[in-house]
């Protein structure tokens, strides 16, 4: 078992949507030498988890973390989140609508990089594609350093075209791959 990265997988729910199970079990079966961790609300009820993943560790947090987007999108920036886990180079924050197909990620850890992850853009939820990008974040799939606390949120909107910021990105929508691309083109 590798110490160089720790999973991360948040949940508030005691039980999983089917395409969450698939994505859970794909994890554990493909990052299985990686400890894996639910960062879950104290007193969730974790049989269906256990089911797929017996020996998946829990890391109970207080439950209102995880009680609105809002508070769970809080909660991803704070440092003392990630200072939880200074045992360890790399966080990898895995969503259960990630599907991961082979292990890479210590060839990832090895770049060195602070942060992958997918790019925001002006709008938000309203971008066009001629929105400009003015920061990252959304965990998602990404290896970060814990030393750095939290993705910089700043950096995008400071090197809007630096090429380690945006390549690597798992993006889901085709039109965020594209503008991805033409930012760092």
């Amino acid at each position: 078992m590798s110490d160089a990265v720790v999973i991360l997988i948040f949940s508030h729910k005691p039980r999983l949507a089917w395409y969450e199970e698939i994505s859970l079990r794909q994890c554990c079966r493909v990052l299985g030498q990686h400890p894996i961790r639910l960062v879950c609300p104290v007193g969730l009820d974790l049989s269906s988890y256990r089911v797929i993943a017996p020996n998946l560790q829990a890391d109970f947090i207080p439950p209102h973390w995880l009680a609105s987007l809002r508070a769970y999108n809080r909660l991803k920036i704070l440092p003392w989140l990630y200072r939880r886990y200074a045992a360890f180079d790399y966080i990898l924050t895995y969503e259960l609508d990630a599907f991961v197909f082979h292990d890479e990620l210590l060839d990832w850890c090895a770049k060195g990089w602070d942060y992958i992850g997918a790019p925001w853009f002006e709008a938000y939820t309203k971008a066009t594609p001629s929105s400009r990008p003015i920061g990252v974040g959304n965990a998602g799939f990404f290896p970060s350093p814990h030393q750095h606390h939290a993705p910089d949120h700043a950096f995008m909107e400071s090197n809007p075209t630096d090429v380690q910021c945006v390549l690597g990105v798992a993006v889901r929508h085709r039109w965020v791959a594209e503008r991805t691309l033409a930012v760092a083109g």
